[in-house]
């Protein structure tokens, strides 16, 4: 179809792109759709994250992308490289900046650190159930069925000890 070039000199956040894409800023790349994909192109026009997601959404705090592929979800970095990959049926942000991670009907945990280290906090979506008020803790307590575990950051399982009062 009639595509056309629009050179932007005037804002050096603005970049050459065609009008078939819908845009969004986003540092020094940008957010591309079409035909109701998602990818991401650098400055050069350069796709960087491809068009093949169904979303894709930026988090800021930790330099992600949340991105959903052939109903799947995971997580992508700036390169386009997987921090966690598309495999769960629901991610779901909570209100201490981490993602409650969902394969069918098991749950997991992820919190990213920092934009600038691949380091995370890590459950992998195994267990029934995460106790929420735990997730602040050195420690957090999550169900296999009905046996309380505890799980470290990066998933190791300790057996927890029920002391009945």
């Amino acid at each position: 179809k009639g595509q056309q070039t629009i050179a932007c000199r005037s804002n050096p956040a603005c970049f050459l792109f065609t009008m078939a894409y819908e845009l969004r800023m986003l540092f020094t790349s940008l957010i591309v759709e079409k035909n109701k994909k998602y990818g991401t192109i650098n400055e050069k026009g350069e796709s960087i994250i491809p068009l093949e997601y169904e979303y894709l959404k930026y988090d800021k705090s930790f330099g992600v992308f949340l991105v959903k592929k052939e109903q799947r979800y995971g997580f992508l970095d700036l390169e386009g490289n997987v921090r966690i990959p598309h495999i769960y049926t629901k991610i779901e942000k909570n209100a201490l900046n981490g993602y409650f991670l969902e394969l069918g009907d098991k749950v997991g945990y992820v919190k990213f650190l920092s934009i600038y280290s691949s380091e995370n906090i890590f459950i992998p979506a195994i267990y029934s159930k995460i106790e929420k008020k735990s997730l602040h803790n050195k420690y957090i307590l999550v169900y296999d069925g009905l046996t309380p575990l505890f799980v470290d950051g990066i998933g190791n399982q300790y057996k927890a000890n029920v002391i009945n009062m």
